[in-house]
């Protein structure tokens, strides 16, 4: 038995090198004129490598593959021309794509635009793929959910920088998640990630004006996320149900326009058992909202909710975190709201 395990394992080994052998590395323009071209050459596994320059495509990667520039977002920029998505990744749930180190940009995303993906993700919109998206600059898109990128595929974004992505107006309001909308699902083992990006600057009438999570297993750490506005609830984040951990981010200068539901750094929604935010080690400054400038905490599930070791500044006449529904006991955080209260609604402080 022990001798047919190591020769199983042995065969996976050479099966996996032999795939890494046969990979292929195509070359834009050098070999292909487009991006597309490449991509659509290109057998699973392969690397499309993309020389400086600017690329006025719209990109669709259905098969296992990564996509890089030689030199970097700075140098290689990929243009959607006002059309509805810059790239749209279409997987089964197998395929494994990587995407680096692009400026992406120029998606115009509305529902009644021009494209199949039309109101999801301007700049990128992945579905049902295992998805790697780094080091690029994604900015000056538009879209209802999601300008700056949109997914329900298990996602692992990081080094980015996603700011100035933009819901027009023929969105009618409707739409959440300004840099990012993920709706990749609690079910398996895997965690999506979102760590070490810049989320800035985005602007949404409906709720998470930086990053939306609508039921997702999730871990968001190492992020600086500012300066982004919503109407009604997150303004820096926002969770409508999810497995979410938040870690190590810097929250700061993010705000509401509507008072009602609250939360201009995170807004917290833990409605289902199954559902957990765990928010730890963060920084929140100088965001705004009546109520809860910085946090709102809601859910039914008390052990679901855990809020510690922050730090939250403020100057705010609303309190800085607000609990709602059960008796939430925050600890070990420091806390400073120079014009009002640090706690409000059920939030129980004990910063022993």
């Amino acid at each position: 038995m022990h001798d047919i395990v190591i020769r199983s394992l042995v065969g996976v080994a050479l099966a996996v090198a032999a795939a890494a052998a046969h990979a292929s590395t195509l070359q834009v323009p050098e070999q292909h004129a487009t991006v597309q071209a490449a991509i659509d050459a290109a057998q699973p596994g392969d690397t499309v490598l993309v020389s400086p320059g600017v690329y006025r495509e719209n990109l669709r990667i259905e098969k296992s593959l990564t996509l890089r520039s030689v030199q970097g977002a700075e140098m290689t920029t990929l243009d959607g021309g006002r059309s509805c998505n810059v790239v749209w990744v279409n997987g089964t749930g197998t395929e494994q794509v990587t995407i680096t180190g692009f400026k992406i940009t120029n998606a115009w995303s509305p529902w009644e635009g021009v494209g199949q993906r039309c109101g999801f993700g301007g700049g990128l919109v992945l579905d049902s793929a295992v998805v790697t998206v780094s080091h690029n600059i994604i900015t000056g898109n538009a879209s209802c959910y999601g300008a700056g990128l949109s997914s329900n595929s298990l996602s692992f974004i990081h080094h980015n920088q996603i700011r100035d992505n933009l819901q027009p107006a023929e969105c009618g309001g409707a739409g959440d998640g300004g840099g990012i909308f993920l709706n990749s699902g609690i079910e398996g083992p895997r965690w999506s990630v979102i760590s070490d990006n810049l989320i800035a600057g985005h602007r949404v009438g409906s709720n998470g004006g930086g990053i939306e999570i609508h039921g997702s297993k999730v871990r968001i750490t190492g992020n600086v996320i500012r300066n982004n506005r919503a109407g009604y609830s997150g303004g820096g984040i926002n969770i409508s149900r999810g497995i979410v951990d938040i870690s190590r981010n810097v929250i700061a200068m993010n705000s509401l326009t509507e008072t009602g539901i609250g939360g201009g750094g995170i807004n917290a929604d833990v409605i289902d058992q199954m559902d957990r935010a765990h928010i730890t080690g963060n920084v929140f400054d100088g965001n705004t909202a009546d109520p809860a400038s910085a946090v709102r905490l809601f859910g039914f599930y008390a052990e679901n909710i855990q809020f510690n070791y922050n730090v939250v500044r403020g100057r705010t006449a609303a309190a800085l975190v607000e609990c709602g529904s059960l008796p939430y006991v925050l600890r070990h955080n420091r806390m400073k709201n120079s014009l009002g209260n640090e706690v409000g609604g059920t939030c129980i402080s004990d910063n022993r």
